[in-house]
């Protein structure tokens, strides 16, 4: 029973190290913008195939590489409107799946999910809130 338990750890750990999970992912913010980054190592691209932003199970955005596949380091968004195309490809190209208009909306005090695709297997996914908008103070004089 011990060798077929050292079998499936083998098998499964090979699987994962041969691409069946998503690429490396993570959402940071920084001045008010929000970056989704999949680069390697901190500094090299990423094929990313599909890649999802989600609010609870409602797709905002979703983009798919235009062929076999197609790279990209990282991206921001920021709250409110958001250009819908993706045209900062390293290699390859994009094309919008959702939404059918050219803006996405990024709503403040929302939770939203990333999910991307390196081609097969199942998706990197990341969570991020975006924050409550700043108001802007004024001092009469």
């Amino acid at each position: 029973m011990n060798a077929l338990k050292h079998v499936a750890v083998l098998t499964l750990t090979a699987l994962v190290l041969t691409g069946c999970g998503g690429p490396p992912l993570k959402v940071y913010e920084r001045d008010d913008q929000y970056y989704i980054d999949v680069r390697q190592l901190g500094e090299y691209v990423s094929t990313v195939n599909r890649l999802q932003l989600l609010e609870g199970k409602r797709v905002v955005w979703e983009i798919r590489a235009t062929g076999e596949t197609a790279q990209f380091g990282y991206l921001s968004i920021q709250p409110g409107d958001n250009p819908a195309q993706f045209s900062d490809a390293y290699y390859g190209g994009y094309r919008t799946i959702v939404p059918s208009t050219n803006t996405f909306r990024l709503e403040p005090d929302h939770e939203y999910v990333v999910l991307a695709w390196s081609g097969r297997g199942w998706p990197s996914k990341a969570s991020f809130r975006v924050k409550t908008a700043k108001l802007e103070s004024s001092h009469a004089s």
